[in-house]
């Protein structure tokens, strides 16, 4: 059987310069640009990533917590983590919200009146 050569010194490939430039990227890599764009995203990322795999909330880093054979078992229990992980999420966004919203309601005129005493009455012992 004899080998094939594919690449060799001999012959060089030129391209265009438009070859390729739907491809190209607006920004450089690692430019300071670059890092101010995607710095916020990326710690999103990696913090949902932290949140999944943390022992208290998901546990994805944990194998004991899927405990199943197949590539399609551990892809549903994957997916079932990160789907409770994003419902949580979404839970305690929307309390924090409700919370600031109660806080910052006005009291009702009622409560404000300083000449209403309010009584506890207790009922009659029998």
């Amino acid at each position: 059987m004899k080998a094939t050569v594919i690449c060799t010194k001999t012959n060089s490939i030129t391209f265009e310069v438009t070859a390729g430039a739907k491809y190209a990227q607006k920004l450089i890599y690692g430019s300071r640009e670059s890092r101010k764009l995607y710095a916020s995203a990326r710690n999103t990322i990696e913090g949902f990533n932290g949140y999944v795999k943390g022992s208290d909330h998901g546990a994805l880093g944990d194998p004991g917590r899927r405990r199943a054979a197949g590539l399609t078992n551990q892809f549903l229990f994957t997916t079932l983590i990160l789907a409770a992980s994003n419902i949580r999420k979404i839970m305690s966004f929307i309390r924090t919200k409700v919370d600031a919203t109660l806080r910052s309601r006005k009291p009702r005129r009622r409560d404000c009146r300083s000449d209403v005493i309010a009584i506890k009455e207790t009922p009659p012992s029998t």
